[in-house]
């Protein structure tokens, strides 16, 4: 009997690595595989109050910033050598699924609805597919992190903690082995180690604030102005303890503030007693809404690694400049995006690349591969990360110049540009000699010294003479 289906007879579920079927879950964002966290000194369920967390204003310009540029790095897959540095293997299979994971999802779908789920709940999940549940991956589906249970083993000093992954769709459980799961953890929970815990799960109040001001923005705006009570000419006078009068005037109050607060505020409302016109609720400039949400908005970027000038949200006024625009694009991908795409590729590599088997004390390759098959993200065709090229330019031509390289294809290299050819050198250097000799013959016709060849680098800059070989 094979593993799954002894799993199948021993729990009496499917256990199974084809596609996931989608359905619909009962869970949301926020009650995913990581636990939910009330915030130190919290009376009030900040998550019940917040709900799906993705859809919040700010966390969703977050989440398509991140699906926006994430595909812009290639994820490589190869060695390292003796010096270091990485030698890409651009035949691996692995690669296929890195540009089409399955027939359905491109891989800008899958690695942004990945990136979502791990900021958010720390924890995201994409499914290995096999031809006929053996072999190594032809496939590779995302699973929403709302609808997974990771299973712990029994035997708490078991080497291996994680027992199996249940997903759930459309009251329907799924039961699908660790070695079939690449599971991205962002920092263990210290309370159950084998799950992530969520940065933004942290943020709970700065989210629950930015919603409320939402909420109080639009509605201000809906309504044009504060709340406002019309009462009759006739007044009310002694009212006594636990009388009907002192009934109906609390019941007027709660019928007052359930009509004039949340998607109420600034509303008309008239009373059914004789009470005195008094003004409700604070203008949006007396809450100094264009300030007072700055901070929570902070925190969820931040929590994201994102800044708010790149985003271009409202905390970022007061620096906001092109130069400035410049540095917080590079800034945002130092922070937010280098760190989560390095500790997605040391998951590929342990989780994807090798797998641990049943029975097989070590790692094996997926496909086969010996030990030492490395993933890493490669960021050279992501502009906000390339050196401004004039700075390139000027920096390649002041070590050349001094020396400090020796070949023009060195420095060529520092800006991006392709080497020389043999035939293009000759033609570099035959007109840099053209140049210098005419040089020459002008200072001989003027009667003063030539000028003093060795200030003159061999071969002419590294960047003079190469806007015209190109």
């Amino acid at each position: 009997m094979g593993i799954r289906a002894a799993l199948k007879a021993l729990i009496g579920r499917d256990t199974k690595a084809d596609a996931p079927r989608y359905g619909a879950s009962s869970g949301n964002w926020l009650a995913g595989a990581g636990r939910t966290i009330l915030p130190p000194g919290a009376q009030l369920d900040y998550a019940r109050q917040v709900g799906p967390i993705h859809l919040n204003g700010v966390v969703g310009v977050c989440l398509g910033w991140l699906a926006d540029n994430l595909q812009q790095a290639a994820l490589k897959v190869g060695t390292m050598d003796g010096d270091g540095e990485y030698e890409a293997d651009d035949a691996h299979p692995a690669l296929k699924l890195f540009r089409r994971p399955n027939h359905c999802f491109s891989w800008r779908e899958l690695i942004a609805s990945v990136a979502a789920d791990y900021k958010i709940d720390g924890n995201a999940y994409m499914l290995k597919v096999r031809v006929g549940n053996s072999g190594p991956p032809t496939e590779l589906w995302w699973l929403p992190n709302q609808q997974i249970t990771v299973i712990g083993q029994d035997d708490l000093t078991d080497p291996r903690p994680i027992k199996r992954y249940e997903f759930r769709a459309s009251g329907q459980t799924t039961i699908y082995q660790p070695e079939d799961v690449v599971h991205f953890r962002d920092l263990p929970d210290p309370d159950n180690p084998i799950i992530g815990l969520g940065r933004l799960k942290r943020q709970l109040r700065s989210v629950y604030g930015l919603n409320a001001g939402d909420t109080l923005t639009a509605a201000a705006l809906r309504n044009a102005h504060t709340g406002i009570v019309l009462v009759p000419k006739e007044s009310l006078e002694g009212i006594n303890q636990g009388s009907p009068e002192e009934s109906a005037l609390h019941a007027e109050a709660r019928a007052i503030k359930r009509g004039m607060t949340g998607e109420g505020y600034g509303g008309v409302r008239a009373a059914t007693l004789p009470l005195e016109y008094v003004k409700v609720g604070m203008t949006p400039e007396e809450l100094m809404l264009d300030r007072v949400l700055d901070r929570p908005e902070a925190m969820v970027t931040a929590a994201f690694g994102i800044n708010s000038l790149v985003l271009g949200l409202p905390a970022s006024r007061d620096s906001r400049t092109y130069s400035n625009i410049a540095e917080a694009r590079k800034s945002a991908w130092e922070d937010g995006i280098v760190p989560m795409l390095g500790a997605f590729c040391e998951t590929i590599q342990t989780q994807l690349l090798y797998v641990y088997a049943p029975g097989q004390p070590e790692p094996v390759g997926e496909w086969g591969d010996p030990p030492g098959l490395e993933c890493w993200a490669d960021f050279a065709d992501v502009p906000a990360m390339r050196e401004d090229q004039a700075a390139q330019a000027t920096t390649a031509t002041l070590l050349f110049s001094n020396g400090i390289l020796k070949d023009v294809n060195e420095a060529r290299e520092m800006c991006g540009l392709r080497p020389l050819t043999e035939a293009e050198m000759a033609a570099m250097e035959a007109k840099e000699a053209e140049k210098v000799k005419m040089q020459q013959d002008a200072f001989l016709a003027s009667g003063d010294a030539p000028p003093d060849e060795q200030q003159q680098p061999p071969g002419g800059g590294p960047v003079d003479g190469a806007d015209d070989i190109g």
